[in-house]
C-alpha cells in the first residue's frame, strides 16, 4: 500500500488527487477519503470514470457514494465543517477489511436500508441516467422517421400519381432523410453530455437536467423545421406550385406548408425555437447554478 502523508494531500495538484482516487486500492482509505473531500472543496468537475472508481471506493465501505461516505464520517466525528474536517487528518478511518459502524448495525440496516436508493436520488443518477436513455431513444426514432414517411407516401398511393408528383416526393424525402441524420446527431452528442449538467455534491440535481432537454429539444425542433420546412417549401413550390400542400398531406408532412412566404419563413422559425429554448433553458440551469454555488459555499 502507497504512503503519503496526510498532511501532505490537501497541497497536491488536483491531477494529482485524481491519480489516488483511480488507483484507490493502493492508499491508505484515509488518503483517498482526504484526497476526495479536497476535490469537493475546489469544485474540481468529477468526470464519469473517476465518478465509477469513487463509488468502488465507497463501495468497499458499505457506503452508497462517496458525499454519503464523506458526510457519514463527518457526524460520527462530530465534525462541523470540512475546515475542521482537514485539520483533524480524518484520523479514525478502518481498514477496508473491518466493519464499519457496527453499533446498533441491526437497528440501523432496518430504519436506513434504504439509504442507497434515497442517495441514487440524491446525487442526481436517478434523473440523468433515464435522460441519456431517452436521448438515446429519440436518435434511434430519429433514423427511423424517413421509413415512417416512405410508408405514408406508399399508403396514400403517391407513385400512383402524376410523375411530377412522384418526383418532388422523391426529393421531399430525401430532404426529410438528411434533417433525420442532422437529428439523430444532436440527440446522439447530448445523450452523452446530459450526464455530466450537474455534479457530485450539487443539491439541486434534476433542474440542470430538465433544463438540458428543454434546450436539446428546441436544438431538434428547430432544426427540423429550419431544414424540412424551408426546403420542403422551396422545392414543392418549384414543382407543384399551388398543389405543394397536397403533396405534404401525402407524405404525412401537412404542417409543411407551400409557398415564397414559407420558404423564408421556415429557418426564421427554427432560428426563433433555438434562440428560444436555449434562453429558457438557461435561466433554469442559471439559477440552479446559483443555488448549489450558494450551497456549496455554506458547506466549505
Amino acid at each position: 500500500m502507497k504512503t503519503i502523508r496526510i498532511s501532505q494531500v490537501s497541497k497536491m495538484k488536483s491531477a494529482d488527487l485524481i491519480k489516488i482516487i483511480d488507483l484507490w486500492h493502493k492508499y491508505d482509505p484515509r488518503i483517498v477519503l482526504i484526497a476526495n473531500a479536497e476535490l469537493r472543496k475546489r469544485k474540481f468537475k468529477i468526470t464519469y470514470s473517476i465518478e465509477k472508481k469513487q463509488n468502488e471506493f465507497s463501495a468497499k465501505y458499505n457506503h452508497s457514494d462517496i458525499d454519503e461516505f464523506i458526510n457519514r464520517y463527518l457526524k460520527i466525528n462530530n465534525h462541523n465543517n470540512y475546515q475542521e474536517f482537514f485539520q483533524s487528518g480524518i484520523e479514525g478511518v478502518n481498514h477496508p477489511r473491518e466493519k464499519q459502524y457496527t453499533e446498533n448495525s441491526i437497528d440501523n440496516k432496518f430504519f436506513t436500508f434504504i439509504n442507497p436508493y434515497l442517495s441514487f436520488i440524491d446525487n442526481g443518477h436517478f434523473y440523468r441516467n433515464p435522460f441519456s436513455w431517452l436521448y438515446g431513444s429519440l436518435a434511434i426514432i430519429n433514423l427511423i422517421l424517413p421509413l415512417y414517411v416512405f410508408y405514408q407516401a406508399l399508403d396514400n398511393g403517391i407513385f400512383n400519381s402524376p410523375s411530377k408528383f412522384v418526383i418532388a416526393s422523391l426529393f421531399v424525402w430525401l430532404i426529410v432523410a438528411f434533417a433525420s441524420w442532422i437529428s439523430f446527431q444532436i440527440w446522439w452528442d447530448r445523450k452523452s453530455r446530459v450526464i455530466s449538467v450537474s455534479n457530485k455534491g450539487d443539491e439541486f440535481v434534476a433542474t440542470p437536467v430538465f433544463s438540458h432537454l428543454i434546450q436539446t429539444l428546441g436544438e431538434w425542433l428547430g432544426t427540423w423545421i429550419g431544414i424540412v420546412g424551408s426546403l420542403t417549401a422551396l422545392l414543392t413550390t418549384l414543382i407543384l406550385g399551388s398543389e405543394g400542400d397536397y403533396l405534404s398531406g401525402q407524405l404525412g408532412l401537412g404542417f409543411m406548408k407551400a409557398g415564397f412566404v414559407q420558404i423564408i419563413l421556415m429557418p426564421v422559425y427554427g432560428f426563433l425555437v433555438i434562440v428560444s429554448s436555449r434562453f429558457l433553458a438557461e435561466q433554469f440551469r442559471a439559477l440552479s447554478s446559483i443555488a448549489n454555488n450558494t450551497g456549496n459555499k455554506e458547506l466549505s
